[in-house]
């Protein structure tokens, strides 16, 4: 596809290319896209040859088809060939496009397409390739909790695609009656062979194999039926059986508190398979030995209280203390103290919690005291969720007690309203956390389908404070229905209603139990991975994408146990076997011996990294923790097929015409009369010029002739 939208631009031997016969007449421009900001490669301007050998690299990860829309063509071209004149639009006049419509990242190229058209830009389109999807299988993701218990079960859900196995029921009978292939119109008349059904050693194909591999051992297997679409196969794994199989030696004195599953999901592939690269996709999840500390307080057993004590009680990888109290409870007052069942009287007791999530309590139950520790608490790292409910004491706790610490503010003059559904807003898409459907083109339809709450009250977000998904009412009202925002090294969730229970209906723990799990590590900072006695370690994710940046997290105790908040702290990147950077890392919270630190954006590649600290010998702190870098995101192999209807879209609001590339040599033709020549105009004073004067001087003298000869004069 890339050679054949080159070979129009430069032409050959034997035709001429649209650059060079447009050159002459037109300002021209070639950019390149994927993926962020353009690349600019050749522009007329600068007086150089037209390139018969384009040097690009067509492996790009993603497309962005509105990148290229939005940015304009001072922007993209180099300093030096840009000039403070120049016009701010993308082009003067049109931009033409090389693409097979598969936009997979970024805003709509269609809404793209139309801010052009409002400043004069003409969008043309040229479609590459063929409508029909190759023959692929593949794995497109895999959903999985970035942890588990190291006693628990790992679930999950792989998304494969299985592409190019049927076609239309009439090929079919054409095939049974005559035996062979047929020809399939393609687009604007383009004529493609395909084959109606795909056989290996003599069998048609019907099903695949599908697995999950710890190193060369397989840990789970399906065998999978295929279809022309993306589905998902779920899967659940034992991760003790999976951990006693690494065999892992720990060096002595260090402790684990969680070991990182080093995965892959594998698709296999069959006969005629055209991309075998997205056949496997390595994942990792991270098997905590450590149960995580959860604190519920409420002043009622309502539903969604019942169910949320019930799911993370079961849960090994949870311990939980349910605290219910106020009028109609077994408590009435709140009960205080270190013991289980009772309220932390202190900061030290508090932070045992890694997270706390608070119902309606009956605020006259808190004091100033116990409001500054909950704010101390989120402060210094801890995850704080707010459940709202129908009696109105959230309200009052968001305006006298903790007004800093609840992200929302409620409106005056509105009261609740009837919900017709929840919708995630463009931020809440990209967040883990709103992440229940693993089809990213059917999102829309399942938070339709989803239960709604019945009422919410209307809120407003806080100015600094981000919105995920909203409420949206029967008369088109709406408020925010899940907002965060961060507050100091915590994270802080508000829920307005507390109706999540009625996604349990018919299917009972798939969206709830995955939900509030997901909910719950977005607002808790990451355990330490690994200890020794003198050093704690831990980064804030396992895996991170080529670019991003690592997090890295470290404490301090000296012989005593005593925290050291005082050192100067660095942390080393180590990979195979060499160190190839170091992170210094600051303080963090002097009192608990805390630092913290962020990598340089990353390079692909598995990582270990351990810390150097004043006053410490490097023997001495032997706690490593390992990080992997690359990318898992396989958008753009999950459809090759050209997007006829993308495309002619992004045409109609961008005001030009769609080519299929069998027809692309009729769009010079439509270029052509937009010619970027200019009309010069000037104006010459008759008596100036010699010329004009000698034929002025003979016009007179003929005219005085005439007259004279005819007795005039």
């Amino acid at each position: 596809m890339l050679w054949s939208a080159l070979q129009y631009l430069s032409g050959d031997c034997v035709i001429e290319g649209w650059l060079e016969s447009l050159a002459s007449t037109h300002e021209l421009d070639v950019v390149s896209f994927s993926k962020g900001k353009p690349t600019w490669i050749w522009s007329s301007q600068d007086d150089s040859e037209i390139p018969r050998v384009w040097e690009l690299d067509p492996l790009g990860l993603h497309t962005d088809i509105a990148s290229v829309l939005n940015t304009s063509r001072a922007q993209l071209m180099p300093a030096e060939n840009s000039s403070d004149t120049e016009d701010a639009s993308l082009s003067a006049t049109a931009l033409v496009i090389f693409s097979d419509g598969r936009s997979n990242v970024g805003e709509s190229p269609v809404d793209a397409a139309s801010k052009g058209a409002q400043k004069g830009v003409v969008v043309h389109a040229i479609g590459m390739g063929q409508q029909l999807e190759p023959l692929d299988v593949g794995v497109v993701d895999v959903i999985r909790p970035e942890s588990v218990a190291a006693d628990g079960q790992l679930s999950g859900e792989m998304i494969i695609k299985t592409s190019g196995f049927f076609r239309s029921s009439a090929l079919a009978e054409r095939q049974d009656s005559e035996g062979t292939g047929t020809s399939l119109g393609g687009t604007s008349g383009q004529s493609t062979q395909v084959d109606s059904s795909v056989k290996v050693d003599d069998q048609v194909v019907r099903e695949v194999n599908v697995r999950i591999q710890s190193g060369q051992q397989t840990v789970w297997a399906k065998r999978v039926a295929i279809s022309d679409r993306q589905q998902s196969v779920p899967f659940t794994l034992d991760v003790q059986a999976v951990l006693e199989s690494l065999q892992l030696s720990v060096p002595r004195g260090v402790q684990i508190n969680s070991q990182v599953l080093d995965l892959q999901a594998v698709v296999e592939s069959v006969q005629g398979d055209i991309h075998t690269a997205n056949d496997s996709m390595s994942f990792r999840v991270a098997a905590s030995t450590r149960a995580r500390k959860l604190l519920i307080l409420d002043g009622s057993s309502r539903w969604e209280i019942r169910y949320l004590r019930n799911l993370f009680s079961r849960d090994p990888a949870w311990e939980v203390d349910a605290i219910l109290f106020g009028p109609g409870t077994d408590n009435y007052e709140l009960p205080r103290g270190d013991e289980p069942g009772q309220f932390p009287d202190n900061n030290q007791a508090l932070s045992k919690y890694d997270a706390i999530i608070l119902g309606e309590i009956p605020p006259d139950q808190l004091d100033d005291s116990d409001a500054q520790r909950l704010q101390e608490f989120v402060r210094r790292g801890g995850g704080f969720i707010v459940l709202d409910g129908r009696y109105g004491r959230i309200q009052e706790l968001s305006e006298n007690l903790l007004p800093e610490l609840i992200p929302i503010e409620y409106e005056s003059s509105s009261n609740p309203f009837e919900v017709d559904l929840l919708q995630p807003t463009k931020f809440g898409n990209d967040q883990s956390v709103l992440g229940l459907w693993g089809k990213p083109e059917e999102l829309d339809e399942f938070w339709e389908k989803l239960p709604p709450p019945l009422i919410s009250p209307s809120v407003k977000p806080q100015p600094d404070a981000e919105v995920l998904a909203e409420s949206i009412g029967k008369n088109a009202e709406s408020a925010p229905w899940l907002v965060t925002r961060l507050y100091g090294s915590g994270r802080v969730f508000y829920l307005s209603t507390d109706q999540t229970w009625r996604w349990r209906y018919k299917v009972a723990d798939r969206f709830h139990s995955r939900f509030w799990n997901q909910l719950l590590a977005s607002a808790m900072q990451p355990p330490y991975a690994v200890s020794d006695q003198y050093v704690s370690l831990g980064t804030d994710e396992i895996e991170y994408e080529t670019g991003q940046s690592a997090t890295i997290r470290a404490r301090l105790r000296g012989a005593g146990g005593d925290a050291i908040g005082d050192a100067t702290v660095d942390a080393l990147l180590i990979q195979n076997d060499q160190v190839v950077a170091s992170v210094p890392l600051s303080i963090d919270d002097p009192d608990r011996g805390t630092y913290r630190g962020k990598t340089l954006p990353l390079q692909s590649g598995a990582y270990q990294v351990r810390i150097q600290a004043s006053g410490f010998d490097a023997q001495a702190l032997q706690a490593m923790t390992p990080i992997w870098v690359g990318s898992r995101d396989a958008a753009e192999m999950a459809s090759v097929g050209l997007d006829v209807s993308t495309l002619e879209g992004i045409v109609d609001a961008g005001g030009g015409r769609y080519f299929h590339e069998s027809e692309a040599d009729q769009l010079p033709e439509i270029l052509k009369p937009l010619s970027s020549g200019t009309v010069i105009e000037s104006d010459i004073l008759l008596w100036q010029s010699y010329y004009w004067f000698i034929a002025i001087l003979l016009l007179l003298a003929t005219e005085w002739w005439l007259r004279k000869r005819v007795g005039l004069v």
